[in-house]
């Protein structure tokens, strides 16, 4: 697979874009079925492929984006025939769950996070990553968002703060107990509520927010060990453990693994 990635730290407060990347023409290109703790947006730039979600097929072509809302199940794959290659962005923020209401598949134009069509990638200033990315979403939001009605009741929007508390302080130390004093919820009724609406239990939430933020840091050339002293874990040890029971690899395998997908992507040429 021909691959890059880009960690884009935390700091925005309604949009706030935290990973973004490419992907080029490879039928590996896809993702089992799962649900996610926040929104992930891709832009399909050349070929077609088919996306998943609550029980619905779409098929997506280029100049297609397609969007997964936190806490939807949602997978996709390549088309054999034509594979696909696309731009994505992981986003959390305030009003990252209003993407709740655009449609799923959506016409943009080209120009939609062209930023990361670069095969440079990894080597752009972070900050213009960031902020081009997140006027991008911005235009999104403000078109197909925007103006629809807000569906949300307050315990919904309860979860969806208590999600992005946690997207921003997972390097912190973070307890079920503490944060439903923090919310002022029971703690029994507050956890029943998360896992209704996010599809998981909260520390379950917490550990997959760590382990994303450390396959990004991972990529981002750190060690395991300043991961673990990053990413909220007390021992390389139960890191390296719950990382491989969620991707099936440790975390140094993942690494290499990285490492040549992107030296492959480097030397394709892509667009």
């Amino acid at each position: 697979m021909t691959y890059a990635e880009i960690a884009l730290e935390a700091g925005l407060k309604d949009i706030d874009p935290i990973r973004a990347g490419v992907a080029f023409a490879s039928v590996r290109n896809g993702c089992p079925p799962r649900k996610l703790g926040h929104t992930l947006i891709h832009y399909v730039s050349k070929g077609r492929g088919l996306f998943f979600i609550d029980g619905k097929t779409y098929t997506v072509s280029a100049g297609q984006a397609f969007i997964i809302p936190a806490g939807h199940l949602a997978h996709y794959r390549s088309s054999r025939e034509d594979p696909w290659g696309y731009r994505w962005v992981c986003v959390v923020g305030a009003l990252s769950h209003s993407f709740e209401n655009a449609p799923r598949v959506l016409t943009l134009p080209d120009t939609f996070l062209k930023i990361l069509q670069t095969t440079e990638l990894p080597d752009l200033p972070r900050k213009q990553v960031k902020y081009a990315v997140a006027a991008d979403l911005y235009f999104l939001f403000a078109r197909f968002c925007a103006g629809q009605p807000e569906a949300a009741d307050d315990m919904t929007r309860c979860v969806y703060a208590i999600a992005d508390h946690i997207q921003l302080n997972y390097a912190q130390k973070l307890s079920i107990e503490g944060i439903a004093q923090q919310f002022n919820y029971d703690r029994t009724y507050l956890c029943k509520q998360f896992k209704k609406r996010m599809g998981c239990s909260i520390q379950y939430y917490i550990l997959d927010v760590r382990l994303q933020r450390a396959t990004s840091m991972l990529v981002d050339d750190l060690t395991v060990k300043e991961v673990v002293a990053l990413c909220g874990f007390s021992h390389v040890s139960n890191f390296t453990k719950a990382f491989t029971q969620k991707f099936n690899m440790t975390p140094t395998e993942f690494k290499q693994m990285m490492l040549d997908d992107y030296e492959a992507f480097r030397n394709s040429g892509a667009e």
